[in-house]
């Protein structure tokens, strides 16, 4: 069986195979609380054709369910490792000037909403950069934050508004958040994905639309991405490995193809993407507000 075909994912860590070092990645593993924190690190064109990922940094923190009653006490920990993660990168070139904040995604699809509910808990100070009597009380660094929505909703491609945004802004560094697809549904609701290298809206669930990275923005973009859904074909592969079927009728192979159009998300999916998103907005305040 072809594995690349069904097992979608966009998080770096479950792309490869780890156990077996690739001279063209590095990575590094670290326990902070109870948070694991892996950096993949794609080195070279040879790591990025290993990993279907451009060169750049991959940083995953791992934690337990804390939108659940009884992980709640855990939420402060990662928001203070997210936003030391994120600091990380925006710092590695130039430090940052001014920051806008992007909330990808479709608010009316629970799943997919923990970009606009982020970016609506953003601090923006932009705004108030002419307000001789407040600058003595803003961050050094001011913020600006906008939910561009999705193009079958626009009619405009999300790549075009950014655009637009940034020329308003005059942004140095874009922070863009998204809802990611996993392969394992035990990330799901567990897991947040920072990267320096952009990112592709849409890809995890093969509905790609044009990057948003350096390249084509012109300045260093920043991902934060959380795994809510997994395919349907994903979990039929995995099911069908773990049984040890390794080859593919005609039957299987419809019920895998169909698969690839259907995504599963956790029960409490609402209160999840609600929690995440506030976590993630406060690390992100709590970063910009820290620079000096």
């Amino acid at each position: 069986m072809n594995a690349s075909l069904y097992q979608r994912t966009d998080l770096a860590v479950e792309e490869g195979n780890f156990s077996n070092p690739h001279h063209g990645v590095s990575v590094h593993e670290k326990k902070q609380n109870d948070i694991r924190i892996t950096t993949v690190e794609i080195l070279n064109d040879e790591g990025a054709k290993h990993l279907n990922r451009p060169i750049g940094h991959y940083i995953t923190l791992d934690f337990p369910p804390f939108w659940k009653e009884s992980e709640r006490e855990n939420n402060q920990a990662l928001c203070h490792a997210l936003a030391e993660t994120l600091s990380f990168l925006l710092h590695r070139n130039k430090p940052p000037t001014r920051i806008l904040v992007v909330g990808l995604g479709n608010r009316a699809i629970t799943a997919d909403a923990v970009g606009p509910l982020t970016a609506d808990k953003i601090e923006v100070t932009g705004h108030f950069e002419k307000e001789e009597a407040l600058r003595p009380y803003l961050p050094s660094c001011p913020m600006y934050a906008i939910s561009p929505g999705v193009v079958g909703n626009t009619g405009i491609e999300t790549q075009k508004l950014i655009q637009a945004a940034l020329l308003a802004s005059k942004a140095s560094h874009i922070i863009v958040i998204d809802s990611l697809a996993a392969r394992s549904t035990t990330r799901l609701g567990q897991c947040i994905q920072l990267s320096d290298s952009g990112i592709t809206p849409g890809s995890g669930i093969g509905n790609h639309r044009a990057a948003l990275n350096r390249e084509t923005l012109g300045v260093p973009v920043i991902a934060i991405g959380t795994p809510l859904v997994v395919s349907s074909s994903t979990l039929v592969y995995d099911a069908l490995e773990q049984a040890g079927i390794s080859e593919i009728t005609p039957a299987l192979q419809e019920v895998l193809e169909n698969g690839k159009s259907f995504f599963v998300t956790l029960n409490e999916s609402d209160l999840a993407t609600t929690l995440l998103s506030e976590t993630i907005a406060q690390a992100v305040n709590d970063c910009v507000s820290n620079m000096t």
